[in-house]
C-alpha cells in the first residue's frame, strides 16, 4: 500500500507528486467544499441566530466567507502538494504591485458594498438621487447595485459611489 501512496506520477527536477499528496490535494478541496456547503445552509436558514433578516446580507456574508474559505484552501492544497506559497509569493511580489493598483477600483466597490450591506443606510426600495438622476434601489451587492429609473431603465452603480457622493 505504501508503495502506490509514494508512486511518482510526474517529476521535474527535484519537484514529484506523489499520489499522496494529490490525495491530499482532493481531499482538502473536498473538506472545504463541504465546510462552505454547512456555511450555506446556516447562513441562509438562520436569520434569528445571526440576526440578520434581509436575504441580500446573508447572501453577501456567505459570499465574504467563501472568498476567504477558497482562499485558504488554494494556499493549503499548494503546501500539501510541495509547492511552498512562500516562495511563489515572494517571486511573484512585482506582479502582484501591479495587480493591487489595477485592482484597487474594485476592491473600493467591495468594501463599499460590505459598508453599505451592514449598516444598512441603503436598503432595497429606497429612492435615491444620483448623478442627476432618480432611482428606486433594486438590489445591493458585493460590487455594484442596480437602481430603476423613472423612466424604467435599470442602472447598474459601483458601490464606492454610494459612500463618496
Amino acid at each position: 500500500m505504501e508503495e502506490i501512496l509514494q508512486y511518482k506520477i510526474f517529476s521535474v527536477g527535484t519537484y514529484a507528486l506523489t499520489v499522496t499528496m494529490l490525495l491530499g490535494g482532493i481531499l482538502t478541496w473536498f473538506l472545504a467544499w463541504l465546510l462552505l456547503r454547512t456555511m450555506r445552509r446556516v447562513i441562509h436558514r438562520s436569520e434569528h441566530l445571526l440576526n440578520i433578516s434581509d436575504k441580500g446580507r446573508r447572501h453577501s456574508l456567505y459570499l465574504i466567507a467563501q472568498y476567504v474559505v477558497w482562499t485558504v484552501t488554494v494556499a493549503i492544497i499548494l503546501e500539501v502538494i510541495g509547492i511552498h506559497v512562500s516562495v511563489v509569493l515572494a517571486g511573484s511580489a512585482a506582479l502582484l504591485v501591479g495587480v493591487g493598483l489595477g485592482v484597487q477600483q474594485i476592491f473600493r466597490d467591495i468594501m463599499s458594498g460590505i459598508f453599505l450591506l451592514f449598516e444598512g443606510t441603503i436598503e432595497i426600495g429606497d429612492l435615491l438621487l444620483l448623478d442627476g438622476q432618480l432611482g428606486k434601489v433594486l438590489e445591493i451587492n458585493l460590487r455594484t447595485s442596480k437602481l430603476l429609473t423613472r423612466d424604467g431603465q435599470v442602472m447598474i452603480v459601483p458601490n464606492h459611489k454610494f459612500i463618496t457622493e
